[in-house]
């Protein structure tokens, strides 16, 4: 079945061209942030179970990451924590097991049952490439996500970034922003990664760019007029699983979804 699609363009001027401070690891690159973004995106119909709420106070989703499709996630709700039972998963399933909190701070999952878990007394990694292993290993890490073709970032907390085989759109965006210096409000805050180079990034200063998403979310960002750059709102979490299937979205005043699993999770646990 062929999909509906559409690519839009749009160009912004340059902001500023500062220092640039960057660390080169391999073909990663690290820096931080702002080129005024470069939009385009290429979306797709999907038709699933959607929620949303005007306020966050009310959300019972306080946190969610999907893998490569919607049976691979992991939970954070008003009632627990749930996750599928999957290799990427076993860690949760040890710790629990253990007594110790399945309440991960952050984490993200890959294609090839790669995985980054951080706790608030321990982290755990399999990511299979031995340099990003090494940064992972020694350094306070704020994020890693995973992507189709061995698609990885990795983010410190120190601001500094790494990456393998990211879509050329996206490190073209983070790249540039990075001639900016690397101020605190220019760091990268999230990364999103989907089939067909599709992503969505966020950053300090509240500037995101995406590209590939699905039409569904698009149609939501651009109806609720979610705009960039606008201080009063900003986006908080962002999730899609790698198949562009199911998603996930929260700001700072309202959450949305279109994922079966949620809803599967908001109607057995409201009833």
């Amino acid at each position: 079945m062929v999909r509906p699609s559409f690519r839009k363009t749009c160009h912004f001027p340059l902001v500023s061209c500062l220092a640039a401070a960057a660390m080169i690891y391999g073909s990663g690159v690290s820096f931080t942030p702002p080129i005024a973004p470069l939009a385009g995106w290429s979306c797709r119909q999907v038709s699933l179970p959607q929620r949303s709420r005007m306020s966050r106070m009310k959300a019972f989703l306080k946190y969610v990451a999907f893998g490569v499709n919607s049976t691979e996630y992991y939970v954070q709700s008003e009632w627990g924590q749930h996750w599928t039972y999957s290799k990427s998963c076993d860690v949760l399933s040890t710790r629990k097991d253990g007594g110790n909190s399945t309440r991960a701070l952050s984490m993200g999952f890959g294609p090839y049952h790669q995985y980054y878990y951080e706790f608030d007394n321990w982290k755990y990694w399999k990511i299979g490439d031995p340099d990003i292993s090494k940064i992972v290993k020694e350094n306070a890490m704020k994020f890693v996500s995973f992507g189709p073709k061995g698609a990885v970032i990795v983010v410190l907390k120190s601001g500094a970034y790494y990456f393998r085989n990211l879509p050329t759109e996206l490190q073209d965006c983070i790249t540039g922003r990075a001639r900016s210096g690397n101020e605190d409000h220019n760091r990268i805050a999230s990364v999103s990664l989907g089939n067909n180079d599709a992503y969505f990034v966020t950053f300090e200063d509240g500037c995101w760019q995406y590209s590939g998403i699905p039409s569904s979310m698009h149609k939501y960002i651009q109806e609720q007029e979610i705009k960039k750059n606008y201080r009063n709102e900003t986006f908080e979490q962002i999730a899609f699983s790698q198949d562009l299937e199911e998603w996930y979205l929260r700001t700072n005043k309202r959450w949305w979804y279109q994922s079966r699993k949620l809803r599967s999770l908001e109607d057995t646990y409201k009833k």
